[in-house]
């Protein structure tokens, strides 16, 4: 686990942040969020994947159901991806 104890503040700041500094004319503007989730979970803070799917379905892009559940399969798709490097418990945190 990491050393430090963000707030929601800081993790929402942290989202913008990324999202505003990420490359997306190289890699797409879909992409951030994928780091932002694998970063926070392997980083020793999987708790906060809520607040990442909450930031993110609270974007016009998002607001329609078949958008959320791409959205969600996206998600789900880099979690399990992430049990290879991270281990399976700190998935199964993200995810409660």
């Amino acid at each position: 686990m990491s050393l430090t104890n963000p707030t929601k503040e800081d993790t929402l700041t942290l989202l913008s942040t990324l999202e505003s500094h990420f490359p997306s004319a190289t890699l797409g503007p879909s992409k951030w969020y994928i780091l932002a989730l694998s970063s926070l979970v392997a980083g020793g803070h999987p708790d906060f994947a809520a607040d990442l799917y909450l930031h993110l379905i609270a974007r016009p892009e998002f607001s329609t159901s078949e958008s959320r559940q791409a959205l969600v399969r996206r998600l789900r798709e880099t979690l399990v991806k992430l049990v290879a490097i991270v281990g399976v418990r700190d998935i199964f945190l993200s995810l409660w």
